[in-house]
Order: structure tokens, then C-alpha cells, then sequence
């Protein structure tokens, strides 16, 4: 039996099937697993029995999947990138669909301001008083969260016909966020407007294409970078990684972006052969991008800085790209930033929270200029009191809106993995001490501007830390100092690593998931 299956894996092995087609073809099964398995599990829950139908067929689209799966490892035993994609796509897609539609933070309104620019309104239009609202069928706008917070509800409203002319006006509180992170959810909305699609099933699919852009950058993420493959790897399977790629939040895209500039600036760093002028053209671009997308991770661009040490390029370009890049880079993040000041800092539907709590943007930079010393003290509290809940809430112990807990067990684990997985990558190359000193000192110069940037619009005048904090805030800046940890005398010897370890963070995904349909029935 055992000489039988030797040879058909050396024939598989032989026998080169394309990688772009092996990811089509699991990427097809996995909705339909996932649907089979939405079906089955919803109605364990609603009639308390299995369905025998749904269950075949689960049982037969699973077993295809899972030859998928074992017929992609076989062919890339070396290959981290394809193990981990293997894995991280059947998991993403029950996130997507366990996961009810706007019950991410804010996808509502991500939601609202994508279908706007599906029609054409790239630059949303501002009132007098800096104020925006758009329009959108009353359907997104009357079923959102608020409206559906149950499956036995959303299985009804996903049977309803969407009139996409019945139009109301909605505030939507996301119209300082860059268009461009809109691109590919506003496809998918535009689609389900033109097929007259129901407005959950749009939403489903929006979703689905912000997913396949973020598994795309996280395919060439973990193949670009030269070393912490099996960390970036394994970072990119935390709840709350997936939980906003799935979403039609603009975190998605900008989570993406991020992550792809920090493992594109190692791949430059690093290439032994010359640096080709596409690779450069390619290395501006995610420049510009990363302080587009957020402000607040403006000082990722300071990483351009790493490649003076590099000598995979001419002096005299190195010094162009280096400074060309900076200055686009600024002048891109500075005139966004401008244009978005033109947007009131009080809008109508945070007027009576902000009276409450006694926000007031304007008196608290009043304040901060007014105490010069206050706002590192400021940091350094809220880092000390509630450093680590950010940590927790970045890997995912609250999901949703903050109110589907996670075991801590669960969180704990993928820390644990994310660490260790550090150490059982075996490569040959490390960063120098000024190299991760200077990575140390960006890391905490984006973290600053989190948490001034939310004690300037969401927290009292004069408090002692920061309120409104939220752990996803964290995600493309915590790799930093966690690379600085990959360092090539720290292996330790771990065969087959690169399997166990995504079959560990599925399992416990899959228990993270399980919470997740748990909250949504009762």
C-alpha cells in the first residue's frame, strides 16, 4: 500500500499541474463547501437534525476539496506560499459567510460609500458645513446589522427582490477614506446592481472580490519576502486578519497594501541580483499607496530609507528612487490628507456622543499644543494600561462589533504559533542592528499616530489615555518588530513545520468560526 502511494505522488509530482488553476478550482469547491456547510449547520441549529441531502452532498464536495488540498501539497513541498494559500482560502470563505453582512465594524458605511462610487461618485460631494451623505437603496440602507442580527432573519431577507431606483439618503461617516481602496468591492456591488442581484447576495460578492485581492497580495507577500515566510504566514491566519479581509471595510485593501510594501521592501533589500526598473516602478507605487490608504501608516514609507545599505543598484539610482519615491509619497499623503479636512470633524450623527463625552477635536489640539509633554505621556498610558488587550483584540479575542468573544485559549495559541513560527524558518538572512532599530522606531511612530489621531477625534479633553482604540488598528504595523526576531542563527530544526503548523491555525479557525455561528442563531 505504501509503495502504491509513493508512486502516485511521484506521479502527481511529474505531472506539473498549473498552480493558478489548482488555486481556481479550490477557490470553487470552497464556496460550495462552505455554502453546504452554512446550510447543514444552520439547520442542526434551527431543527435540530442533520440533513441527509446537504450532508452528501458536503461529504462530496469536502473529499474534492480535500484531494485539492493534499494534491497542492504534494506539489509544493518547498513552497510556503502555495501550503499556506491552500489553507487560508476554504477558512477565509467561512468568514465570509458566517459572518453576517455589515456586522464588521463600520462595513455598513464601507458599504455605503462603495455602492456610491459603483455609480460613478468617485469624490463623495460636502455640504456648507462639511457635511456628506449619499444615496442607496433603501434596501442596503434598512437592512444592515441593526437590522439583521440573526441567520433565521438574514435567510429571509436574502430570499427579497432589491430595488436598486427606491433610493433613501444615508450618512455615511467613511467619506474621508481613499477611493481607490473601494475599487474592487464597488465591482462587485456594480455587478449585483446591473444582474439585479438581491442586495445581501451583492454584498456577499463584493466581499468575495476584496477576499481574492487579499489572498492574491498574500500569495506574493510570503513569496517575495526572503525571510519570516512561515511568520508572515502564519500572522496573516489571526480571526482578526481575516475577519476585515473578508469585509467590504476599506481594511481589507489597506491591510493588503500594507503588508505587501513591508515584504516588497525585504525583497529589494535583499535581492542578490540588480534591482530592474519595473521592480522599482512597482516599489514607488506601494510608496505612494501605503499613505494613501491611512495616514496613520504614513511613517511605513520611512522602510524606503532601508535601501541605502542595498547593492543591488547604482549609487546614483538609489539615491533617485530613494528621494523621488519619499517626496511622491509625501505629496500624495499630505494632499489627501488636505482634501479631507475639508469634511467637518463634529458630523450630525456623532453630535450627541461627542456633547456626552465631551469630545471636541479643535479644543484638544488646543490642549495637546498647550501641554507639549502630554501627548507622549498620553502614549505611553495607554500603552501600559490596555498595551495588552490591543494585542488580544488584534489577533481577534472580539469579533464583529466587538461583542462576539473569543476564547483567550484560542488567542493565546496563534500567538503562540505566530512566535515559534519565527523560529522554524530556517534562511540566511538577517537584518542589522541599525536596520531593526529603525524598523523599532517606525513601528512606534505609526503606533503614536493611532493613538493620537483617536485621542484627537474620539476621546475627551484632557484624558489620561486614549479611548476608541480597537486592536485591527494594529495589524500592518505589528509585523515590524516581529521581523526583527527573524534572524538567521535563531533555527531550530522542526520537520514538516510548514504543514503543521497551517493545519494547527486551521483547527483552531475553525473553533473561532464555530463562536461565530454560535452568536448568530439564538
Amino acid at each position: 500500500m505504501k509503495e502504491k502511494l509513493l508512486k502516485v505522488f511521484k506521479f502527481i509530482e511529474e505531472k506539473k499541474i498549473p498552480t493558478a488553476l489548482i488555486f481556481t478550482v479550490e477557490f470553487m469547491l470552497s464556496i460550495a463547501a462552505v455554502y453546504l456547510w452554512y446550510v447543514l449547520r444552520i439547520n442542526k441549529f434551527y431543527q435540530f437534525g442533520w440533513n441527509l441531502n446537504y450532508f452528501i452532498r458536503f461529504a462530496v464536495v469536502g473529499v474534492l476539496l480535500m484531494a485539492v488540498i493534499i494534491l497542492n501539497l504534494i506539489q509544493s513541498r518547498d513552497k510556503i506560499e502555495k501550503i499556506f494559500l491552500s489553507f487560508l482560502i476554504p477558512i477565509g470563505m467561512m468568514y465570509l459567510v458566517f459572518m453576517i453582512p455589515t456586522f464588521v465594524p463600520d462595513e455598513a458605511a464601507h458599504m455605503w460609500k462603495s455602492y456610491e462610487i459603483s455609480e460613478g461618485i468617485i469624490i463623495a460631494p460636502i455640504d456648507e458645513n462639511g457635511n456628506s451623505t449619499t444615496k442607496v437603496p433603501r434596501f442596503l440602507a434598512e437592512n444592515t446589522w441593526i437590522d439583521i442580527g440573526k441567520y433565521s432573519i438574514l435567510n429571509e431577507v436574502i430570499k427579497e427582490e432589491t430595488d436598486y431606483n427606491d433610493k433613501v439618503e444615508v450618512v455615511c461617516g467613511v467619506q474621508t477614506t481613499s477611493p481607490l481602496l473601494y475599487t474592487f468591492s464597488s465591482i462587485g456591488l456594480l455587478l449585483g446592481r446591473m444582474l439585479s442581484l438581491n442586495g445581501i447576495i451583492a454584498q456577499y460578492l463584493a466581499r468575495m472580490l476584496n477576499y481574492i485581492v487579499f489572498l492574491i497580495f498574500a500569495y506574493y507577500s510570503v513569496k517575495l519576502i526572503p525571510f519570516g515566510k512561515l511568520f508572515l504566514s502564519a500572522y496573516l491566519f489571526m480571526p482578526m486578519v481575516l475577519q476585515q479581509a473578508m469585509s467590504i471595510s476599506a481594511d481589507s485593501v489597506t491591510n493588503s497594501i500594507c503588508i505587501f510594501y513591508i515584504a516588497y521592501v525585504m525583497y529589494i533589500l535583499f535581492k542578490e541580483e540588480k534591482v530592474t526598473k519595473k521592480e522599482q516602478i512597482v516599489f514607488a507605487i506601494f510608496s505612494i499607496l501605503v499613505g494613501v490608504a491611512k495616514t496613520v501608516y504614513a511613517p511605513l514609507v520611512g522602510l524606503t530609507l532601508l535601501l541605502i545599505s542595498s547593492k543591488n543598484m547604482e549609487k546614483r539610482n538609489k539615491t533617485i528612487l530613494i528621494v523621488v519615491t519619499i517626496i511622491l509619497s509625501v505629496i500624495a499623503t499630505v494632499g489627501w490628507y488636505i482634501h479631507t479636512t475639508k469634511y467637518t470633524t463634529n458630523p450630525e450623527a456623532h453630535l450627541e456622543f461627542y456633547e456626552a463625552a465631551n469630545v471636541n477635536p479643535e479644543e484638544q489640539v488646543k490642549f495637546l499644543i498647550e501641554h507639549p509633554l502630554k501627548a507622549p505621556l498620553v502614549v505611553y498610558e495607554s500603552i501600559a494600561i490596555d498595551g495588552d488587550s490591543y494585542i488580544f483584540t488584534m489577533i481577534g479575542s472580539l469579533l464583529g462589533w466587538l461583542d462576539i468573544s473569543i476564547s483567550n485559549l484560542l488567542i493565546l495559541e496563534i500567538a503562540l504559533i505566530i512566535i515559534l513560527s519565527i523560529f522554524f524558518e530556517n534562511h540566511k538572512y538577517s537584518l542589522s542592528k541599525k536596520q531593526r532599530l529603525w524598523l523599532l522606531t517606525l513601528y512606534f511612530g505609526s503606533l503614536s499616530l493611532i493613538l493620537l489621531a483617536l485621542y484627537i477625534a474620539w476621546t475627551s479633553v484632557g484624558a489620561q489615555t486614549v479611548l476608541g482604540i480597537q486592536g485591527r488598528y494594529f495589524i500592518p504595523i505589528t509585523i515590524l518588530p516581529l521581523l526583527c526576531l527573524c534572524m538567521k542563527n535563531n533555527y531550530v530544526k522542526f520537520k514538516n513545520i510548514e504543514i503543521y503548523i497551517p493545519i494547527a491555525l486551521t483547527i483552531i479557525n475553525l473553533y473561532v468560526i464555530d463562536a461565530i455561528s454560535v452568536y448568530f442563531v439564538w
